[in-house]
């Protein structure tokens, strides 16, 4: 064998192992999961629209919720009334009335806000941690709602994830970032993110296309990761750089999506096509991942067919529950798990939809 054909074969293997590598997403056959034999259904418990005060009933208006486990509580943050709305887990229900109501106030100083975006408590510390989209800063605030320190940011915050250590931040609708970026908690610092961009065509920098979440299987590993708009409705599980299996709702598998396209909007990014997932939350105890699926617009969802999911997951990719709601709404809400009382809490623009997890066995 000449020099010149040794020369063009290993070149050829250089430039297939690097396509590979970049298109690890893309390439990676694994394989698509169906339903178990344990499955759940949720069962609609009620629709909250409203809660008590001393002046009368008041219209339930909030997009972002969270729980404190450890305290027992459902927290409600109305990010346009700027407001803390904190009810009794154990009892919260329509027309309720709340623990305690904290008011704030729209701006850039102490305790105020400008748009926050996402909010999640940490047990561990006691603390509650707020996104704010608009002013490009996570806030801590103590158990009294009191803002202890503010982190500035290089870019709009979108959904944070928790572990024992680390504060997991999304970008928001950034056509060119990929990065997952952490808050280390025992300093307050921000430290390097996880994906972070490398500028040599890393396979997650390709056609600025993949936008992430999140979930930790433990307090130490990152393990569950889910591609927002491509590919699509897929999760994945990795561990130590190497994707170890890709699932999906079999209902969702063949689905595709319209790629998003960025404008600027009256000096706001705004995007237009959709996302696959909206949010999703991680059971320790029960090892189970919910998802709640399909962002975006309605036209383009109803062109496309789709239908809105919250999914229930085991570790293995099985899928235990799909669960359809009906009539799409296509806001950025969220979905909370209470473990202690296996509620899935779904949060909208004007209503918490409280749901019942309820496990099913074949005879």
């Amino acid at each position: 064998m000449t020099l010149r054909k040794i020369l063009i074969i290993e070149i050829a293997l250089l430039f297939f192992s690097i396509m590979q590598a970049k298109n690890i997403f893309d390439s990676y056959k694994g394989k698509v999961y169906s339903n178990s034999k344990k499955t759940y259904k949720l069962e609609l418990i009620e629709k909250i629209g409203s809660y008590q005060t001393e002046s009368g009933s008041e219209e339930m208006t909030t997009r972002i919720a969270t729980l404190s486990r450890k305290n027992e509580q459902l927290i409600i943050l109305d990010k346009y009334e700027y407001q803390f709305i904190i009810f009794d887990l154990n009892t919260f229900t329509n027309n309720t009335k709340p623990l305690k109501i904290i008011r704030k106030a729209k701006g850039k100083g102490p305790n105020e806000m400008i748009f926050p975006i996402d909010i999640i408590y940490d047990d561990f510390r006691d603390r509650l941690y707020i996104a704010d989209l608009n002013n490009f800063r996570i806030y801590i605030y103590d158990n009294e709602y009191n803002e202890i320190k503010r982190i500035k940011l290089d870019f709009r915050p979108y959904r944070m994830f928790l572990s024992e250590n680390f504060l997991y931040l999304n970008h928001y609708d950034s056509p060119t970032e990929y990065c997952i970026e952490r808050i280390d908690l025992n300093s307050s610092e921000q430290i390097e993110g996880l994906f972070k961009p490398s500028g040599k065509g890393d396979f997650l920098e390709e056609e600025a296309r993949n936008k992430f979440f999140i979930a930790n299987s433990n307090e130490e590993e990152n393990k569950f990761f889910i591609g927002r708009n491509h590919p699509n409705f897929t999760i994945y599980e990795v561990n130590s750089g190497k994707i170890q299996k890709a699932f999906c709702n079999p209902l969702l598998n063949k689905k595709k999506l319209p790629k998003p396209e960025y404008f600027i909007f009256e000096n706001d990014k705004k995007v237009k096509g959709i996302y696959s997932f909206s949010n999703w939350e991680y059971s320790h105890s029960q090892k189970l991942l919910f998802t709640l699926t399909t962002l975006g617009w309605y036209e383009l969802v109803e062109k496309k067919g789709l239908d809105r999911y919250i999914c229930i997951f085991d570790e293995a990719g099985n899928t235990l529950c799909e669960h359809k709601i009906l009539p799409y709404g296509g806001e950025e809400n969220n979905i909370i798990f209470d473990e202690k009382n296996s509620v899935i809490y779904y949060a909208t623009y004007g209503n918490i939809w409280k749901f019942k997890m309820i496990e099913i066995s074949e005879p």
